[in-house]
């Protein structure tokens, strides 16, 4: 009677959200949402952040109203801050430069200019804190620069199995790259280990040494974050390649094992990201350790400096009969 009509295709059933979005989509008087959540969360939980903010603020306003009231003005807080201050300033434990009189017209100055390390270690120790993080940093960038060298020397090689798999130009200018960063960052690496065994003899030229070549490899980290952003995606396709042939994976390349079905293009691409990212940071990083090895690598050689002037001075004063 009726002709046989195929039915349309059943929709397919819907996502079961896990996430902390509403599985029902639908907002407080029951209306359908055009998405599945509100820029990831459901509406309640907007509600509770909106109204935790509400009440966390409205609680610090009355907080400083109530300040306000007593006479606690921040001016004044900051007053009695700077007088706290001033006190540890006259302790000659806890100032670098033996409780020297305040010279400033703010004590803050003052403590800026001869607080110790971290406000609790000493110079040494900072020093020493600052060295664990910077060689950490040297090592990482020496490492990757040696597994450079072993990777991509190999294409040039005749009898390699890579042979020909990353172009001349590319190839040089990798190794360049590479032998650049194992000498400053070896350079700097072992005048932080010298440094640091020479203040067990007091001993400050090595850390005048060290201190002088620290912009020279933050310079130098800069470039290497340029050129490296630049021809990172070139260097990623001889990975790619040599990854094909031989099945290597070297440091920092884990985006080989994860490409999958992935297109070259978009993996190398997701490296670039990857790799500006962590040249940006070494950058970042290097410039910090810089500014503050610099401020107590200097206030340690005056420390010590001023320490042995004392000496020989007591030693060279006659005594009295």
């Amino acid at each position: 009677m009726y002709a046989n009509v195929s039915s349309p295709a059943a929709p397919p059933p819907p996502t079961s959200y896990v996430t902390w979005c509403d599985p029902e989509n639908v907002d407080a008087r029951g209306n359908q949402l055009s998405g599945p959540c509100l820029h990831g969360l459901a509406w309640w939980i907007w509600l509770m952040l909106i109204g935790g903010c509400v009440v966390c603020n409205g609680l610090t306003c009355t907080l400083l109203l109530q300040m306000q009231r007593e006479g606690h003005t921040p001016s004044r807080l900051l007053s009695f801050l700077e007088a706290v201050l001033a006190a540890n300033h006259s302790t000659p434990s806890k100032s670098r430069l033996q409780s020297r009189e305040i010279r400033h017209s703010r004590p803050i100055y003052d403590l800026v200019e001869a607080r110790n390390c971290c406000c609790c270690l000493p110079l040494w120790a900072g020093l020493a804190l600052l060295a664990a993080f910077d060689l950490a940093r040297l090592a990482i960038a020496i490492a990757f620069a040696a597994d450079n060298l072993a990777t991509y020397l190999p294409t040039g090689d005749a009898g390699s199995d890579v042979a020909g798999l990353m172009g001349a130009e590319p190839r040089r200018l990798a190794e360049d790259l590479a032998l650049t960063t194992v000498a400053v960052c070896g350079i700097k690496a072992l005048l932080w280990l010298g440094a640091l065994l020479s203040l067990v003899q007091r001993g400050t030229r090595l850390l005048k040494l060290l201190l002088l070549w620290t912009p020279v490899e933050l310079t130098y980290a800069l470039v290497f974050c340029v050129m490296h952003s630049v021809n990172c995606r070139t260097f990623c396709e001889a990975d790619v390649a040599i990854y094909e042939a031989t099945g290597h994976v070297g440091f920092r390349r884990n985006f080989l094992t994860q490409m999958g079905d992935q297109d070259a293009a978009d993996a190398c691409w997701q490296y670039w990201r990857q790799e500006t990212a962590y040249t940006i940071l070494d950058v970042v990083l290097a410039t910090v350790l810089a500014l503050y090895s610099g401020y107590i690598g200097l206030s340690l050689v005056q420390q010590l400096q001023d320490g042995v002037g004392r000496s020989s001075s007591r030693a060279a004063r006659p005594t009295r009969v």
